[in-house]
C-alpha cells in the first residue's frame, strides 16, 4: 500500500508560488516563470528588480515536526493516519555506520529522514505560511494571479521544494529577508547567508545601498552579476542565453572524455552503440534548457559545435573533419533542429 496517494489528498493545497511536487511542473517551468516575472516587473516600473536567491541550511534535518503533524491535522488528516506518520518519522533510531565501527544508537529531535519518498511531501507543509509572509511587502509593480472573485495574490517569491526566489524593489526584498528570516527562527531553522545570492543589487549609488543593506542574521549577502538557479543560468534581465553553453561545455567534454576511455570509440563499441551512448548520456547534459533559451544563429552554431566536437572524440577525428557522413549514418539530428523539437515538446507539455 502506497501512503504518497493519501498524504498528496489530505495535506494543505500547494501554494501558487510552489513549483515543485506538482504533476507535469519540471525545474525549467520554474526557471521560465522566474524570467517571465522579471519581464513583466520590468515592464510595468522600466527597471529589472532585485532578486534575491535562498538556500536552507540542512533543510530536511532541521525542520520541525511538530509544525508538519499541525498543518496536517488543520487540514483534515485523520487520526489514525496522522498517528501512522508520527511513529513512521517521530519512533526512529539512527546509528552512523564509520569503518565498520557502529555508533550508539540515537533519536534525531528535529527534521525528517533522508530517502523516504514521504520526506518531501512532508517538508513542504512547513513552507505555506513562509509565502503568506513574505507576500505582504509586495507593491503594485510586482505581478498578481488570481481572478477578480477569488482576489488577486500577488507573486514576489517562487519556491522548488525549498529553493527560493523573491523578487521586488531593494526595500520590498530587504522587508521580505527579514520576514523570512524570523520565520526561520520561528520554527528552528536556518537560512545559509554564504550560500544566498542577490541579482541587480543598486550598488552603484552608496546612498540607495547603504539604505538597503541586504542581509540575513546580520550577514551581508554576497552580491552576484549572475547566478544559477534550478540549473539555468540568470543575469539581471532573466535568463541568459549566451551563458547557457559555457556553463555546459566542461560537464559535457569531461563526461565525453570518459565514455571515449571506457569504449565510446572506434576501437571500442560500434558506432551505431557509440551514437546511442552519446544520445543517453552526453546530449541530454547541454540540451536542458534549450526549449526555453532565445538564441542567435551563432549561438546555435555554438551549440552545433560542441557536438561536432563529441562525435569527432568518438571517431577519432581530427579538429576540423566534417561530421556530416556520421550523423547521417546513425541518424542523429542537427542541434538546430533538437532545439525546435525540445521546444515543441516544451510547450505541448505546458499547454
Amino acid at each position: 500500500m502506497s501512503l504518497s496517494p493519501w498524504l498528496s489528498s489530505v495535506s494543505p493545497p500547494l501554494d501558487l508560488a510552489q513549483g515543485g511536487f506538482r504533476p507535469r511542473r519540471s525545474a525549467l517551468d520554474q526557471a521560465l516563470c522566474l524570467h517571465e516575472l522579471i519581464q513583466s516587473y520590468y515592464r510595468r516600473s522600466h527597471r529589472f528588480p532585485v532578486v534575491a536567491f535562498l538556500d536552507i541550511k540542512s533543510a530536511y534535518d532541521t525542520v520541525d515536526r511538530r509544525v508538519i503533524w499541525d498543518a496536517l491535522s488543520r487540514s483534515g488528516a485523520s487520526s489514525p493516519f496522522l498517528s501512522l506518520l508520527v511513529h513512521l518519522f517521530d519512533d526512529v533510531s539512527v546509528s552512523v555506520l564509520v569503518s565498520n565501527h557502529s555508533s550508539s544508537a540515537f533519536s534525531p529531535a528535529t527534521g525528517v529522514l533522508q530517502g523516504p519518498v514521504l520526506s518531501p511531501h512532508l517538508y513542504i507543509n512547513t513552507l505555506p505560511a513562509l509565502l503568506r509572509q513574505v507576500a505582504a511587502p509586495a507593491t503594485h509593480l510586482v505581478p498578481s494571479s488570481g481572478s477578480a472573485d477569488a482576489g488577486m495574490v500577488p507573486v514576489n517569491s517562487l519556491l522548488f521544494a525549498d529553493d527560493v526566489a523573491v523578487i521586488g524593489s531593494a526595500k520590498s526584498v530587504k522587508e521580505m529577508l527579514k520576514l523570512c528570516e524570523d520565520h526561520s527562527l520561528s520554527l528552528g531553522y536556518r537560512w545559509n547567508p554564504l550560500k544566498c545570492a542577490v541579482l541587480n543589487h543598486p550598488t552603484s549609488s552608496s546612498s540607495s545601498s547603504g539604505s538597503t543593506h541586504l542581509s540575513l542574521y546580520g550577514t551581508p549577502l554576497p552580491l552576484v552579476d549572475k547566478f544559477v538557479y534550478l540549473g539555468m543560468p540568470f543575469v539581471k534581465t532573466g535568463l541568459s542565453a549566451a551563458s547557457v553553453l559555457p556553463l555546459r561545455s566542461p560537464g559535457v567534454l569531461q563526461l565525453m572524455g570518459i565514455l571515449n576511455k571506457i569504449g565510446v570509440n572506434r576501437q571500442g563499441f560500434s558506432l551505431l552503440l557509440c551514437a546511442r551512448i552519446y544520445a543517453t548520456f552526453v546530449r541530454p547534459k547541454f540540451e536542458y534548457g534549450l526549449a526555453i533559451s532565445k538564441f542567435t544563429a551563432t549561438q546555435v552554431k555554438e551549440i552545433e559545435r560542441l557536438e561536432d566536437r563529441c562525435l569527432r572524440m568518438m571517431v577519432g577525428g581530427h579538429a576540423t573533419s566534417s561530421t556530416t557522413i556520421i550523423k547521417h549514418m546513425t541518424t542523429l539530428p542537427s542541434m538546430h533542429h533538437r532545439i525546435d523539437v525540445l521546444t515543441t515538446r516544451f510547450c505541448l507539455h505546458s499547454s
